[in-house]
């Protein structure tokens, strides 16, 4: 029952059942678990926790609801006892439920089936004292669309890409010629009834040389944007179009939004390396992603179980061969929902913290494809090669090469004084329908 805000829960029912021993005495309760006593009394507004061996009292805690009697049964705030006893306690507000768990036994659960990843994910080298990373990446892109009667074409795309990074702040820039999707586009006998010659030069000119630059804070949740030559292609009269192809920043902020609160806790994630195992991953992934987009927690062992399923099957302990400090996997048709048959084989060594492979599958669901993946490497410098077939119609590869080192340089949070900004404006669509009457026909 809930009481002055707070969930009240009978104490013996949940001492008991996390296995402690209850023992009343004259309004005086104690709960015995783990070489540790429990006490506190009816009335009273203060916990503690007192070592069984040493006597020494480990910790006192307040609390703001007060344990009380009611037909025979103690009933004490749900979340102040269960913490005591070394559970996480969340709350489900559709459920009206509190859902207990230990955090730390589940965890260690997890991690009990990912030994070898976890001396891998140890074998990494800690950014934790570098002040900011800098990444750099080439990315290579070739497509080859099948043509039996003309022959076919060959459509090529180079991408370099750097990022500074901090854990509070991200300034990338992107530089890319795109030409030939405009030789692509403009080359179906349909381009010249869409775009007049003009319109065809400028697209051709203002993919030629694309420059993407973004700016982003994860305290404040301000992104900003700059990518002249996509504002070119777009531009009207509208001003702000006008002004963004004229190199200013588009302003966004989505301090409030479900994705910029995910978007900061990674960020930071990532330049802390604090996910310490594979456990502790799952586990904060899976609240974050509750809390983040409200769902209910009723279904939080649930996701879990999947997730530790799911990845059992490509890098469980049970997969792996030793041979030293190096570990291979060999997959032999393994199927899910994120791919079909997927084979191959890959290695982790433990020692330095690389890795290598190659994995393929097929898919025949829909046009057959298939996928072949190989990589190399280390996380902070590696390399993967992707190609994707499509039966019939073409062939895309992907070359992608990844490094990542310390900067004595800080990421930008935001654009130089005196350059100009345009806020972002989401258009309400609601207006753009026409009204329908409850008997279907249009208002």
């Amino acid at each position: 029952e809930k009481v002055n805000g707070r969930v009240m829960v009978p104490f013996r029912a949940i001492a008991e059942v996390l296995g402690a021993e209850v023992d009343y005495n004259a309004g005086a309760i104690t709960a015995k678990k783990n070489g540790q006593t429990l006490a506190f009394s009816l009335g009273g507004k203060q916990l503690t926790i007192t070592d069984d061996s040493t006597g020494k009292v480990i910790k006192t805690t307040s609390v703001d609801s007060a344990p009380y009697k009611k037909k025979g049964r103690t009933y004490v705030p749900v979340r102040f006892f269960a913490e005591a006893f070394g559970l996480t306690v969340q709350w489900d507000q559709d459920m009206q439920t509190a859902v207990l768990y230990d955090r730390a036994a589940l965890v260690n659960d997890i991690d009990s089936k990912f030994t070898v990843l976890n001396k891998w994910i140890k074998a990494q080298p800690s950014t934790e004292n570098a002040r900011t990373l800098r990444t750099a990446a080439t990315i290579g892109a070739a497509y080859t669309a099948f043509d039996t009667i003309d022959g076919n074409k060959d459509y090529k795309i180079d991408v370099k890409t750097e990022i500074l990074a901090n854990g509070q702040a991200i300034e990338a820039t992107v530089t890319v010629d795109l030409r030939v999707l405009a030789s692509y586009f403009l080359g179906d006998s349909q381009a010249d009834d869409v775009l007049t010659a003009a319109q065809a030069a400028l697209l051709r000119s203002a993919l030629s040389n694309v420059k993407l630059e973004l700016l982003c804070s994860a305290d404040s949740g301000d992104l900003y944007l700059k990518c002249p030559a996509v504002a070119k292609i777009l531009a009207t009269d509208d001003a702000d179009l006008k002004a963004l192809s004229n190199g200013a920043w588009l302003h966004i902020n989505w301090a409030d939004s479900t994705f910029g609160t995910l978007f900061s806790e990674n960020l930071k994630i990532l330049k802390n390396n604090t996910f310490t195992s594979v456990g502790e991953s799952i586990v904060a992934a899976n609240e974050s992603n509750m809390t983040a987009y409200e769902l209910g927690w009723e279904d939080f062992y649930l996701n879990i179980k999947n997730d530790v399923n799911r990845l059992n099957n490509l890098l469980g302990d049970e997969q792996f061969t030793a041979s030293g400090s190096r570990y291979t996997a060999k997959i032999n048709g393994l199927s899910s929902d994120s791919y079909d048959n997927l084979t191959g084989s890959y290695t982790l060594n433990t020692a330095d913290g690389s890795f290598s492979g190659t994995l393929e599958s097929r898919s025949d669901s829909w046009n057959t494809t298939k996928t072949v993946l190989t990589f190399s490497g280390s996380v902070q410098n590696c390399k993967l090669s992707v190609t994707y077939h499509t039966k019939n119609t073409g062939i895309l590869s992907l070359d992608i090469t990844l490094s990542t080192t310390e900067s004595s340089v800080e990421p930008k949070n935001a654009p130089p004084a005196g350059d100009k900004i345009v806020e972002w404006t989401q258009h309400d669509y609601s207006n753009d329908w026409d009204y329908v009457n409850p008997d279907g026909s249009l208002g």
